[in-house]
């Protein structure tokens, strides 16, 4: 554990025991971004698996909401299976461009229903939980490129007016 002060002390280590307490670019108060999980160790011998914590590039400048969403992420060990910023697992594929492949209504419906290599979550999620892990995942995009968009939910909102 470092501390960069003894009143705001900064964990680089996850456990489920504990949050790591990562700060969001500023002096603000700490937020929780992750937790480990046991069952990384089980598989950290194995090429495919992996209980990497999510880099922290992919925390900052985030909503509570994104951040919860990355908490789910991490406790519901879509790290084992996906990759991000080349860590993670390597049975699913790498997440860092997801938001680009898919229209937040895919991301639901995988995250729900699964498909390919993937299992459905639907009964393993809450709403709340699901909705928290697809505005992470839509952050998943680089840099000036815009998240994927239903092309006919834009079109149809237009007739609408």
């Amino acid at each position: 554990m470092k501390a960069t002060s003894a009143a705001t002390p900064m964990q680089e280590t996850v456990t489920p025991a504990n949050a790591i307490a990562v700060l969001d670019g500023s002096d603000a108060m700490p937020i929780p971004t992750a937790v480990s999980t046991t069952c990384a160790a089980a598989h950290a011998s194995t090429d495919a698996w992996s209980g990497q914590p999510i880099p922290v590039e992919y925390l900052k400048n985030r909503t509570p909401l994104e951040h919860q969403g990355a908490l789910v992420f991490q406790s519901k060990q879509c790290h084992n299976c996906h990759s991000l910023g080349g860590e993670g697992g390597k049975r699913g594929p790498d997440l860092d461009q997801v938001a680009v492949r898919l229209t937040p209504d895919q991301l639901v419906r995988q995250v729900i229903q699964g498909g390919g290599n993937m299992p459905a979550y639907g009964k393993n999620l809450s709403p709340a939980e699901t909705a928290a892990l697809v505005k992470f995942l839509e952050t998943l995009h680089p840099d000036g490129q815009a998240p994927a968009q239903d092309a006919s939910r834009a079109i149809a909102e237009t007739d609408q007016h």
